[in-house]
């Protein structure tokens, strides 16, 4: 499968050589200032609520009991509480984890000037998970996968609650067609790290 990765010029020699592939984190991609319109995404794989409803404790007993289980509010016996939330949102960020991004479009300018095309994207993946490996930062296990794209709210009272995936972004960001290798790390808290991969002729290409 044939991806593509954008980059800024002044690294494109050193990715092509395998000598500074960077491996970024979700941690690092959540601090928009730092990165791009469009790359970077303060909800990143996080756990959404939306708050929207009215409550009153002397007949709704059963959310009142949701919020005291949720810690949220305390009410005492006898006491009346009424409650009017409107549109607020909470966020919980799933665990930070070690992500390589590609496109799969060489097109698409994400306000890069370099397109690295990468030939197999499963090989790379492979080699960049040995390496990773070799140096003891992540977990046996890694993940590939394409991201997908959709708008996703979620009831704060909703019966089930929702995780979102690090394959899992909203469709603001669905002109990237983005896909991500993610590592597991050992130990936590993590940083982007640069690494030297050694790369096989041919399966890495600037395009651009």
């Amino acid at each position: 499968m044939k991806l593509y990765k954008h980059l800024a010029s002044e690294f494109a020699e050193s990715f092509l050589t395998g000598k500074s592939i960077r491996v970024g984190t979700l941690s690092d991609f959540r601090r928009e200032e730092e990165h791009l319109v469009g790359i970077g995404d303060r909800f990143d794989a996080s756990f959404e609520r939306r708050l929207n409803f009215t409550a009153d404790s002397s007949k709704d007993a059963d959310i009142f009991r949701k919020l005291e289980e949720a810690r949220i509010i305390k009410v005492d016996a006898g006491a009346r509480v009424r409650i009017n939330i409107s549109d607020s949102y909470s966020e919980e960020p799933y665990p930070d984890l070690f992500l390589f991004c590609a496109s799969e479009t060489a097109d698409t300018d994400f306000g890069y000037d370099a397109v690295i095309e990468i030939s197999d994207f499963e090989a790379f993946a492979r080699l960049l998970h040995g390496r990773m490996k070799a140096l003891g930062l992540i977990k046996p296990e890694g993940l590939m996968g394409k991201v997908e794209y959709k708008k996703v709210n979620v009831e704060f009272l909703a019966t089930e609650a929702w995780q979102a995936s690090p394959f899992q972004k909203d469709l603001a960001f669905s002109e990237n067609r983005e896909w991500r290798i993610i590592f597991e790390p050992v130990v936590r808290p993590i940083q982007p790290r640069i690494l030297d991969v050694a790369m096989p002729d041919g399966l890495l290409k600037r395009v651009r």
